[in-house]
């Protein structure tokens, strides 16, 4: 990002107290895609938009199962879904989860962080993202970590393969150095 970041780094200070400091990071290798940007990508790039249907589909799962716990309300949780579904009722499932996946950017991150929490202002647009990893070129790595010091819990997540669906503005966490030479992230989530 030009302007740089607006994380938050998490520190320990003098009195052996975990904090958090709101004063940003230089200039990061991220890319931002608009939601514009994604809906061409998605349109240039059939395999993309295989990748934002699964992950469509891993949302929708992963909302059922905390709904299910009680953990959130059901309270007309994907009313935009809902509204794509019956403008696209001529078109296929597909094609409608594409254009629920490409109602919010996506930021694509290249580069290992110290601990931090995410300061994603559009949290309230989605409140829950979707958290992927991937090899860069000629990388052979296979998969990346999420480390959350405070749980002391590692997530190993597959390259190319796994989805997370989280929250990481409230979680502190740091990513393992593979960020920096073998792997990218992708964070981004439809609007519910």
């Amino acid at each position: 990002s030009p302007r740089g970041s607006a994380m938050r780094k998490l520190y320990i200070n003098d009195n052996n107290v975990v904090k958090l400091c709101n004063f940003g990071y230089p200039k990061l290798l991220m890319n931002r895609l608009t939601k514009e940007e994604k809906l061409q990508y998605s349109q240039n790039n059939p395999f993309y938009q295989s990748i934002l249907v699964k992950e469509a589909l891993a949302y929708i799962a992963s909302v059922a199962c905390l709904v299910s716990l009680g953990i959130i309300k059901n309270d007309k949780y994907f009313p935009q879904l809902n509204g794509i579904l019956k403008e696209c009722d001529d078109k296929s499932i597909e094609i409608a989860l594409v254009r629920w996946m490409t109602s919010t950017g996506e930021m694509r991150n290249h580069q290992q962080l110290p601990c931090h929490t995410d300061s994603n202002k559009s949290n309230k647009e989605h409140p829950l993202e979707l958290y992927s990893i991937h090899n860069r070129v000629d990388s052979q790595q296979g998969h990346g970590f999420l480390y959350f010091p405070l749980q002391n819990f590692c997530l190993r997540v597959a390259s190319d393969k796994n989805v997370v669906v989280c929250n990481l503005s409230h979680s502190p966490h740091a990513h393992d150095k593979s960020r920096n030479t073998d792997t990218w992230s992708r964070v981004h989530g439809p609007r519910p």
